[in-house]
């Protein structure tokens, strides 16, 4: 792996007309997900609530924009925007409204978790220790560092936090999630192995145990087995992002690559808020777009059969956005897709793809987990 993030480029059965601006309605309600982040966060259970805000970035894009809008005014509605900023890539802004809420526990622990991701090691420590004198469980507080921890791609602290969370509390199945992923990182794939299934023994029904199972076995170079735990979690959730990227990658390592297209047309649909249809791309002049959370774009072109394509989507600051790039048929059909051009670039890239007839394709250009806000190039080649 090329980073500690956690890079699914790997990915619905359902067909639904991705062209037609028709889009698959999702079963995850996003309204219930926030209430149970606000009971979680009321009852100090910061692994429930990492849980809840998991879901929502990956399930239900409209929901998180919503509430990460929204100006709380009743102090437990604050407690749940402080914690979604605090894992939506806002961890400055979470510092900052922590540090205005009445010192408990809570505003402790927020402060410990966002000094870690932003690089104050002090300040966290600081914090972390007060949160521990105040706090009801500490193996929720250890659990939360590690997601901290996760958010900031430091495998050791991973493996360090996680691992008191588990020795003070065995049955905590989501800290043995976080163990296997530090170990997953950190190359140990039994020992990553043994606490993914920890994990499940102890709770089989969170959807997103799977994915860590299933991508220890990518690890191990067996992606049929992972497509077994893919399928598994999307049987949980339909309506997730990270498993059907996963099984797309998946399908594509067996070659099953029809299979693998739609899975990642239904990735995209799934982490989609808003459609931004542009004006047809032209070979050889460039596009810019902004790129934002839960916003894709369709961007038709005219072609003639048996042209060769090349397609390139760019951040343009580089590592700003992680763009992902869909193309679909004239009739609707997904036909391939990139998310990494290469393990060094977050770029996107379709290369000399010989189109099977002529007519009005669109490329579908949506991002992915490593980066969702700025700018981007596409540029279109056909010849």
């Amino acid at each position: 792996m090329n980073s500690l993030k956690l890079k699914l480029s790997v990915v619905l059965i359902a067909v639904f007309a991705i062209v037609g601006g028709v889009h698959a309605q999702t079963d995850f309600d996003g309204r219930s997900s926030l209430d149970r982040l606000g009971a979680a966060l009321g009852a100090e259970h910061y692994l429930d609530a990492y849980s809840e805000v998991f879901m929502l970035y990956d399930s239900a894009p409209a929901a998180l924009i919503e509430a990460l809008a929204a100006e709380p005014e009743a102090e437990a509605d604050q407690h749940v925007h402080v914690f979604l900023s605090l894992f939506s890539g806002q961890p400055e802004q979470a510092l900052t409204r922590a540090d205005a809420l009445p010192t408990s526990a809570f505003s402790l622990a927020v402060a410990a978790a966002a000094n870690s991701i932003v690089g104050n090691a002090e300040d966290a420590a600081d914090a972390f220790s007060l949160a521990l004198e105040r706090s009801s469980d500490g193996a929720q507080l250890y659990g939360l560092m590690a997601a901290a921890a996760f958010v900031k791609g430091n495998p050791d602290e991973i493996l360090e936090n996680s691992s008191h969370a588990v020795e003070m509390n065995p049955n905590l199945a989501a800290a043995y999630r976080l163990r296997g992923i530090g170990n997953l990182y950190s190359g140990d794939l039994e020992a990553a192995l043994l606490d993914a299934e920890r994990a499940l023994e102890l709770d089989p029904t969170t959807y997103y145990f799977h994915y860590l199972r299933a991508s220890i076995y990518f690890g191990f170079g067996d992606p049929e087995t992972a497509i077994n735990d893919i399928n598994a979690a999307l049987a949980l959730n339909p309506r997730s992002f990270i498993g059907n990227a996963m099984r797309a990658g998946a399908n594509a390592a067996l070659d099953h690559m029809e299979q693998a297209a739609q899975d990642f047309a239904s990735a995209i649909d799934a982490r989609t808020n808003e459609v931004i249809d542009a004006d047809p791309l032209v070979s050889d002049a460039s596009a810019q777009f902004t790129m934002t959370f839960g916003r894709t774009l369709h961007l038709p072109f005219e072609a003639s059969d048996t042209q060769t394509l090349t397609i390139n989507v760019n951040s343009i600051n580089l590592d700003e956005v992680d763009p992902v790039v869909l193309l679909v048929s004239p009739e609707g059909v997904p036909l391939v897709f990139n998310d990494d051009a290469s393990d060094d670039t977050l770029d996107a890239e379709i290369a000399d793809y010989v189109l099977p007839e002529g007519g009005m394709y669109t490329l579908v250009v949506s991002h992915a987990n490593a980066g969702s806000e700025g700018d981007v190039e596409v540029l279109l080649s056909l010849r």
